[in-house]
């Protein structure tokens, strides 16, 4: 390689590695914001009209009561469970629908039995 080829790649290289550095900030940046949003959601105290449960979430968002049990199961949705009744605080359908269908949709929690 010629010595101005080579001076081209070290400097290339050296661009490459800002950028990753660059990026790999603004990542970490985001993630530190989402766990801020998600502990503030925590801490903030849930009114009773807050709160829905399975019937209520699945008819919101277009899916059956079945598929949201599988989705709660498998951590998808975030959920509480009080006796035999989950209880879904309405700030979940709002999250669930900005993750997209396209991340949930290889679940396929219709071909989930009672036993799991």
């Amino acid at each position: 390689m010629a010595p101005q080829e080579a001076g081209h790649s070290e400097v290339s290289l050296a661009k490459m590695a800002e950028g990753l550095a660059l990026l790999s900030e603004g990542l970490r940046a985001l993630a530190e914001q989402e766990a801020r949003r998600e502990a503030e959601a925590k801490a903030k105290p849930t009114e009773a009209g807050d709160v829905i449960g399975v019937r209520e979430f699945a008819r919101m968002t277009g899916d059956s009561p079945r598929a949201v049990q599988g989705w709660i199961k498998a951590g998808v949705i975030r959920a509480e469970r009080h006796g035999r009744l989950w209880r879904i605080e309405r700030a979940e359908v709002e999250r669930f629908r900005r993750r997209g269908r396209m991340r949930i949709a290889c679940l396929k929690p219709e071909r989930w039995t009672a036993a799991s």
